[in-house]
């Protein structure tokens, strides 16, 4: 079952281990809720390298609200790629049918 993953890295001498990245892998999609320096301490952002989606910022401080609202994100940017592929095989199609162009050597 897939299910989220706390891949924090902590040094030693931290007393206090408070999670700051999630991940959850489903169909080789790494998703990642996670914090950074940049942002306010209390922001998680979503990233996902394989949508080139890269620390966007969500809205919900809440991490289980965080993790819903960057799987929305994701699915919704899924979703956008999905709909470019009934386009993409019809002209797939339409290449594949048409004759090629004549060549010098065709004439």
């Amino acid at each position: 079952m897939d299910e989220w993953k706390d891949i924090t890295t902590y040094s030693q001498g931290d007393k206090e281990r408070i999670p700051s990245v999630y991940e959850f892998t489903i169909g080789g999609f790494r998703v990642a809720i996670h914090r950074h320096m940049d942002y306010e301490k209390d922001r998680w952002l979503v990233s996902c390298d394989a949508l080139r989606i890269n620390k966007i910022k969500l809205s919900n401080k809440d991490i289980e609200k965080a993790k819903l609202e960057g799987l929305q994100f994701v699915n919704n940017v899924l979703r956008n790629y999905s709909l470019l592929h009934h386009p993409i095989e019809r002209e797939i199609e339409k290449l594949n049918t048409e004759k090629p162009p004549f060549t010098e050597k065709q004439k």
